[in-house]
């Protein structure tokens, strides 16, 4: 563990700034790790301020011998005493480093020129930093309902209905074809969603974020319930989807939004590698019922704030 101390008659160094943020999300590890990358020393994890006075007493004496009577000698003690006299006091405050080292690692990274503002350039493993319109989704909240059956009744409704012809009207072949189509659709869906509604209870239920930037570009990602500044259930009961005011994320890029399908290996006769090829082609089905959009870029999230603004 790092610690620094100092003494000081007058307390801790103030600190000016020309902004306060809210942070709804704080990854204080990751925060951390990058952090010590531009200290020599590490990571700084406390900081420890004392004052202290001291008291004594000084004292200065002397003896002064003069002639007299024969035989005897007569002598003058002159002695001076000075008592310094003061409270002493020992104070001590530890200060926990953790909250100004986001905004200490906000600094740093923007005085080196390592933050990308702009997502369009940016390529996979920068620092970018985005703002925009803030949405959460607490899918926790959902775990404990797919076997409802009031929950499946919904998921059923979806189910496409096939067409239906006018009375006295011929089915004609391009009536037909529709039909033909549309049954093959409802299949398709009819198997999706018995496959959706039994592995659903299994998969994680993490809470996810979006920002949309101002040029339409959204990001993804999940974040750790232990960084949140409040419960995800909170903040979906106070505010539904989208959280309101303008929005920052800073994290790393890790992703890109994606134009064409990942290539499914195919299944072999004699089985080799059946585990891995079955992962293969179950996760791209569940990236599809839980994780990050196509058209969505991923980021690894540091800290999620926005700036309090002041009163006019």
């Amino acid at each position: 563990m790092t610690k620094r101390k100092k003494t000081s008659s007058e307390g801790p160094e103030s600190q000016t700034t020309d902004s306060v943020f809210d942070f709804l999300y704080h990854d204080a590890r990751r925060i951390a790790s990058l952090l010590a990358q531009f200290d020599p020393s590490g990571h700084l994890q406390s900081i420890l301020l004392g004052r202290s006075a001291e008291e004594g007493r000084d004292s200065d004496a002397s003896l002064t011998f003069s002639g007299g009577i024969p035989g005897l000698a007569s002598g003058k003690n002159d002695t001076k005493e000075q008592i310094r006299r003061s409270h002493a006091q020992d104070i001590q405050r530890v200060y926990d480093p953790m909250w100004s080292n986001a905004r200490a690692l906000l600094d740093t990274l923007d005085e080196q020129g390592l933050i990308q503002r702009n997502l369009k350039p940016s390529e996979t493993g920068q620092l970018v930093l985005i703002t925009g319109s803030l949405t959460i989704h607490d899918l926790q909240m959902l775990s404990g309902m797919w076997q409802m059956q009031a929950v499946q009744k919904l998921i059923a409704q979806a189910i496409p209905e096939l067409p239906k012809s006018k009375k006295g009207r011929s089915e004609t072949p391009e009536y037909r074809e529709a039909v033909r189509l549309a049954k093959q659709a409802r299949e398709e869906y009819e198997a999706s969603s018995q496959l959706f509604t039994e592995l659903i209870p299994t998969l994680p239920h993490a809470t996810q974020v979006q920002i949309t930037d101002d040029a339409g570009d959204r990001v993804w990602c999940t974040v750790d319930a232990s960084g949140l500044a409040m419960p995800a259930s909170d903040i979906a009961l106070k505010h539904g989807l989208s959280v309101p005011g303008r929005w920052a994320m800073l994290g790393i890029l890790d992703a890109l939004p994606e134009n064409v399908d990942e290539e499914i290996r195919q299944q072999t006769p004699d089985g080799s590698e059946m585990l891995a090829k079955l992962y293969e082609s179950m996760v791209p089905m569940l990236r599809t019922m839980l994780g990050r959009p196509k058209d969505a870029y991923g980021v690894t999230p540091l800290m999620i704030f926005r700036e309090v603004i002041a009163a006019p």
